[in-house]
């Protein structure tokens, strides 16, 4: 990391670390990366509870891809996959609230966001309803997934006004982390 920027193995992506430096919330924040030579992905857990935590993974498309499959498609597909996943660790099933496409620096881009019942057996810290919003990006050979996963313990209808319409703070951060990210 250089200031409030990590690069990617070789430096082949940056991206703008979600907390800021000399804050409390970068303090507790845990970086995992993973790389090989299909993927390349970094993870910025947060180890405060109610705090957001964000990943992010960069894949090498192998040739074409899937012949006469749009990257709408692509990114449903993609969306549903990791649903799936999340119902059976978390072991409550998700609900999609909505799903757009956009342009984000310049490159087409899917969001979707999910919400999802936390375990009511789980700590007091996991109770509550957690949120999941994705965002695929398309970079011509390499397709680039962002993921933030956030937990309000309480839901209001207010709240969740507040997070469909992106004015929530965990939902802001997640749009300038996908906004700072540069393939290089």
């Amino acid at each position: 990391m250089e200031g409030d920027t990590y690069r990617g193995p070789g430096g082949a992506f940056s991206v703008t670390v979600p907390y800021a430096a000399d804050t409390p919330e970068r303090s507790s924040m845990k970086i995992k990366e993973q790389a090989s030579s299909a993927i390349q992905a970094v993870a910025f857990n947060q180890a405060t509870p109610g705090l957001a935590s964000f990943r992010m993974e960069v894949t090498r498309l192998p040739g074409k891809g899937r012949e006469g499959q749009t990257f709408r498609d692509a990114a449903r597909q993609t969306f549903q996959w990791y649903a799936r996943r999340l119902a059976h660790v978390y072991g409550t099933r998700l609900q999609r609230l909505y799903e757009q496409n956009l342009e984000v620096n310049g490159r087409r881009t899917v969001h979707t966001l999910y919400k999802q019942p936390a375990d009511s057996g789980a700590s007091e810290n996991s109770r509550g309803v957690r949120y999941h919003a994705f965002y695929l990006s398309d970079y011509g050979s390499h397709v680039v997934l962002f993921w933030t996963e956030f937990l309000l313990p309480e839901l209001t209808i207010e709240a969740e006004e507040e997070i469909i319409n992106q004015r929530w703070p965990a939902m802001q951060q997640a749009r300038r982390f996908v906004s700072s990210f540069r393939l290089h």
